[in-house]
C-alpha cells in the first residue's frame, strides 16, 4: 500500500474503533445497519452449503442436515443445489466424451 492508502486505512480504523463500545456493541447506526444486512445467511446464496454438496456429495448433504443453527434450512437447500450441479456437470462431461478415443 502507498502512503495515502495507509493513511486512509488508519483513519478508517480509528473511526471504527471509536464506534465500538467497551462491551463490543456498535454505537453507530450506519455501521450497525451495514453489518446486520451483511450478516444474512437465512436467504440467498450459502457458499458453505453449496461447497458441501458440490465437493462432498451425499456426505455433504448429511453434514448440512446435522449442523443445527439458524442457517440450516438455507444450507441444506444449497447443499442439494451443489450436488445437483455436480451431477449435471458430470453427465454433460460423460456425454461429450468420444468413447473411441477418450477425448472430449
Amino acid at each position: 500500500m502507498g502512503f495515502v492508502d495507509r493513511l486512509n486505512f488508519k483513519v478508517a480504523q480509528k473511526k471504527l474503533r471509536n464506534n465500538i463500545d467497551r462491551d463490543g456493541t456498535l454505537n453507530n447506526k450506519k455501521i450497525e445497519k451495514f453489518f446486520q444486512h451483511k450478516k444474512g445467511g437465512e436467504t440467498g446464496f450459502h457458499i458453505g452449503g453449496f461447497a458441501l454438496g458440490f465437493f462432498l456429495g451425499a456426505i455433504g448433504i448429511v453434514i448440512a442436515y446435522v449442523i443445527n443453527d439458524d442457517y440450516k434450512r438455507n444450507r441444506v437447500k444449497w447443499a442439494w443445489i451443489g450436488l445437483g450441479l455436480y451431477v449435471a456437470l458430470a453427465v454433460v462431461l460423460l456425454l461429450t466424451i468420444d468413447w473411441n478415443t477418450g477425448y472430449y
